[in-house]
């Protein structure tokens, strides 16, 4: 027997979960990240959660031998961006209307959102006519599976994957993708490829895992960064470095091997010092 979960209960497993960042993910709009990020925060102002909006876009096009298996390309975005709705309003999909003009994004209905696609040039131009040079958003593929750009099985069009590759700043995928886009041991993936770092995620659709659908937490990735757009940039520059996807910690120390902090007396009063735990920098005389 199924229990139907309540709104309030989705927001209470999000703030229980282990996981520090999350970023609320949904088909052609922002809507739904939206009032699910302003309802948590007001549940739970005081709570050191962060979330991303992650919207997702189904492609017109499809790189592999299997049926419907459009690719699916995700962008995620700061939830302050104020241009963010212009950019979302500004979208128009494959499908037309009655009059056969182009139909817009902010105008589909809910059971409409399976059969949708868009152009990937359509994307970019939107993002080029919002927001010019600047880049408040991360491109994000999905490395192999349904919707991936490098899926199993036989490959129809190699040419669009190496170019949705080229655009990626990082991919979701696991630990059996992490070499690949690494290009470990020089291995490159097309000419002059660089190394991207691989997110596992749990692309939870309930609270916990039941069958092959994942709960929240699920899957998580270890980034050694600040919870921030700005943070996350730099797993696109040391992305073999930042990024760790294990059950446990990466470089995880007994206490016993860490000085966590040192304590200095004087003039009768003791101050402590904090240490960062992996790199500090004492300036000053010895």
């Amino acid at each position: 027997q199924h229990h139907t979960v309540t709104f309030d209960e989705y927001l209470q497993a999000l703030e229980d979960s282990d996981i520090k960042v999350f970023g609320i993910t949904d088909y052609f709009n922002i809507e739904t990240q939206l009032e699910t990020i302003n309802n948590f925060q007001k549940n739970f102002p005081n709570s050191e959660k962060r979330f991303f909006i992650n919207i997702e876009f189904r492609l017109d096009q499809n790189v592999s031998t299997e049926n419907a298996g459009h690719v699916n390309v995700h962008l995620l975005f700061d939830p302050t961006e104020k241009r963010l709705q212009d950019f979302a309003d500004s979208l128009y999909l494959t499908q037309t209307n009655a009059n056969h003009t182009r139909r817009k994004m902010r105008g589909l209905l809910e059971n409409e959102f399976d059969g949708a696609t868009i152009k990937l040039d359509e994307i970019e131009r939107k993002l080029r006519d919002i927001f010019g040079n600047d880049k408040p958003y991360f491109w994000v593929m999905a490395a192999g599976g349904h919707g991936g750009i490098r899926p199993n099985g036989a490959m129809r069009n190699n040419i669009l994957s190496d170019e949705l590759d080229k655009r990626a700043d990082f991919l979701f995928g696991s630990v059996t993708n992490t070499d690949y886009f690494l290009d470990v041991n020089g291995q490159r993936r097309y000419p002059n490829s660089i190394p991207k770092a691989v997110i596992s995620a749990s692309d939870a659709h309930r609270l916990e895992r039941e069958n092959e659908e994942t709960g929240i937490g699920d899957g998580f990735t270890w980034i050694k960064a600040e919870p921030t757009l700005e943070g996350l940039r730099q797993i696109i520059f040391e992305p073999e470095s930042r990024v760790a996807i294990s059950t446990e910690k990466p470089e995880e120390k007994r206490p016993y091997l860490v000085i966590d902090h040192v304590t200095f007396k004087q003039n009768n009063e003791l101050t402590s010092v904090y240490f960062n735990s992996n790199l500090n920098t004492i300036i000053g005389g010895r």
